[in-house]
């Protein structure tokens, strides 16, 4: 096989904590979630003898979505987006002639679109069968004003159940899985980068590399797993601000910049002659191993005065990331520019270490630095 080949196969979701070491399949924690949703909405409706008691609990069923995180966005988005579509079905309803042809049109027209925006904007989908639904169900003879209270406050009502059993029954944070699969990620990479430079020193067969580069692909997809949640976990509304966005973009940037090590590595000249590109490999890989090695502990402290304790019993004698990073790149330059570009292939690696160097460097400053938004 050759550098870099990807494994195939999708890693298994991880599973759910949910008492002491006892763990569960996150769709069996769903499953739970949803049972005692729908069950607590329905007595809740019960008891406050709610009209259309089924539009309570059957909110509390749909919006149960996956993490904690996922879920209360969608509870959010759902009660934003039914408010607007009974609102704007209402007036319809009110200005339009009382024409059953009108109205059956009017509601093909936004099951069409409901089902047109599924996969691309949940909002909107509910959106548009909402205001087909008040249509429908005003002709049916209801009162529009009533719908236009009602069918709110009960999707509301839903939400705000099915709300407090994300949070206190099983919740799935997603962080705390992201944070997981990121380390063992940083690990694999350790791994590649120590195979490479190996590889490039030595030569001999390419089968230690080509599995460490197939672990970063395995542990790298374990990541990608949990992004749809874990971006809004913290944030439910805006993906883009949630504290773990940028780390994400920084890691796929890393696992990029990994796999092109396999270019350089099929790309191989001999280096037999020429210790000081091994030399320079070797200073590069140390640093991006020391800061890995004090990433993976940062993963795994929640607190913020841990993390800062984490990364103050790092050896107080080591050069900093970044003036190491800097005297390194200027050493690359140099020789660069004294080897006038002869060295092309061997060089080829030197530059992707670099990158992953810089990346690395970046990952430790955001998640040490006290004050720095970090994974949790």
């Amino acid at each position: 096989a050759s550098a870099g080949t990807r494994s195939g196969q999708r890693p298994p979701p991880p599973t759910v904590r949910v008492f002491g070491n006892l763990e569960m399949h996150p769709t069996t924690v769903l499953g739970l979630q949803a049972v005692v949703a729908t069950g607590l909405a329905m007595v809740v409706a019960r008891l406050l003898n709610v009209d259309h008691s089924n539009w309570v609990f059957w909110t509390a069923f749909v919006v149960i979505a996956g993490s904690t995180g996922e879920s209360l966005r969608k509870m959010m988005l759902r009660v934003l987006a039914t408010t607007g579509g009974a609102t704007i079905g209402v007036a319809l309803a009110l200005l339009s002639p009382d024409s059953t042809g009108l109205v059956v049109a009017v509601a093909a027209g936004c099951v069409f679109l409901a089902m047109y925006f599924w996969p691309i904007s949940y909002p909107q989908m509910v959106f548009w069968m909402n205001i087909g639904f008040v249509m429908v169900y005003t002709l049916m003879g209801a009162k529009e004003m009533d719908v236009l209270f009602a069918r709110p406050v009960t999707t509301l009502l839903g939400a705000l159940v099915a709300a407090a059993v994300v949070v206190f029954v099983f919740p799935i944070h997603t962080t705390d899985r992201f944070k997981g699969a990121a380390a063992r990620f940083l690990a694999a990479v350790d791994d590649t980068i120590a195979a490479f430079v190996d590889f490039m020193g030595t030569g001999g067969d390419t089968g230690r590399l080509d599995a460490a580069l197939a672990a970063v692909a395995a542990t790298y997809a374990q990541i990608e797993q949990t992004l749809p949640g874990v971006t809004f976990e913290n944030s439910p509304l805006m993906q883009a601000e949630s504290p773990v966005a940028q780390q994400a973009t920084r890691i796929a940037a890393l696992e990029s910049a990994v796999t092109r090590l396999a270019g350089a590595a099929a790309e191989r000249a001999s280096l037999a002659d020429e210790a000081r590109h091994t030399n320079l490999m070797r200073s590069v890989q140390a640093r991006i191993h020391q800061d890995i090695q004090t990433l993976i502990p940062l993963l795994s402290v929640k607190r913020r005065k841990d993390r800062k304790a984490a990364a103050e019993q790092t050896d107080p004698t080591a050069a900093p990331p970044a003036q190491t990073s800097a005297v390194t790149q200027e050493q690359l330059v140099g020789r660069l520019q004294a080897d006038g570009g002869r060295s092309q292939f061997q060089t080829s690696g030197e530059v992707a270490l670099i990158r992953i160097q810089s990346i690395v460097e970046q990952l430790v400053a955001e998640l040490g630095a006290p004050g720095e938004r970090s994974f949790g």
